[in-house]
């Protein structure tokens, strides 16, 4: 009985900390083509401060993205880090619209692989590919707290 208070009361200062962690997150996110068109492109994050996007990188994506891409295309994209599924695996939020625009920064970056609605992860050595093409437009979160760390 004990074991169970102790657990949930870790369970509870896990979820603060990564609560604390993905501060940097997005509260709200933007269209693409409101962001284009923005002089100094930028979101508010949840602890209040601008998360500002790099012309470069908008540029970079702006060139695969097709106009209803571009209407419809919120950044920046999260991905989220899945401590759950091991080591470096990473979840996209979102629906099939990221996946889809994911596929194609994937392609433009030389990935050989594609993601789909069932299985959304990338992996550390992509993520870093695409950060490093995309920077700004992407954004990386923490989840998933494996039982065993408890």
């Amino acid at each position: 009985m004990e074991s169970r208070k102790y657990d949930r009361l870790l369970s509870a200062l896990w979820a603060n900390d990564i609560k604390n962690i993905n501060d940097h997150l997005p509260r709200a996110q933007k269209y693409f083509n409101e962001l284009v068109n923005e002089k100094n492109p930028s979101v508010k994050s949840v602890s209040g401060d601008k998360i500002i996007f790099e012309e470069k990188d908008l540029e970079n994506l702006g060139r695969i993205l097709d106009e209803n891409e571009k209407k419809s295309l919120k950044l920046p994209i999260i991905l989220i880090r899945r401590l759950d599924l091991g080591s470096g695996v990473y979840s996209v939020s979102g629906s099939g619209l990221e996946i889809k625009v994911l596929n194609k920064m994937l392609a433009e970056v030389g990935e050989k692989y594609s993601l789909d609605l069932q299985h959304p992860y990338l992996y550390k050595p992509s993520v870093y590919v695409l950060k490093r093409k995309f920077g700004s437009c992407i954004i990386l979160g923490f989840g998933g707290i494996p039982s065993g760390e408890l």
